[in-house]
């Protein structure tokens, strides 16, 4: 009798997933989107590139997604003397926030390419 393993297993296979993100119909060219199953606690972040466009690099598996955008922050320094102001996000908080964003993407081998179209 042989002792080995002959259990195979089932590696679930990602999706190249990309797109683009605007803010009120330009390109959003920093920060990040972020998608997550509350489902299955899978999660991917992408960086923002020229022309908002975004890849996820090692893909991502096929299932529904929230879907979040962090961005920059408007933080201009302060002239010499002058208190620092308060950090302003440049995009609204319901996209930031998994509870409140309406952004979702529903990911598949047939659909892997998506647009968001962020209004402040």
């Amino acid at each position: 009798m042989s002792a080995g393993c002959s259990q195979t297993s089932t590696i679930p296979k990602t999706v190249e997933v990309s797109g683009t993100v605007t803010l009120d119909g330009k390109p959003l060219t920093e920060g990040t989107v972020n998608f997550s199953s509350s489902s299955t606690g899978d999660a991917a972040i992408a960086e923002l590139k020229e022309g908002g466009r975004f890849l996820f690099g090692n893909g991502v598996l096929p299932g529904t997604y929230r879907v979040t955008v962090t961005g920059p922050v408007n933080n201009t320094p302060p002239a010499e003397g002058v208190t620092p102001p308060v950090l302003k996000f440049i995009i609204p908080s319901r996209y930031m926030d998994p509870a409140s964003t309406d952004l979702k993407a529903n990911v598949s081998a047939e659909s892997s390419e998506f647009k968001f179209d962020l209004v402040k």
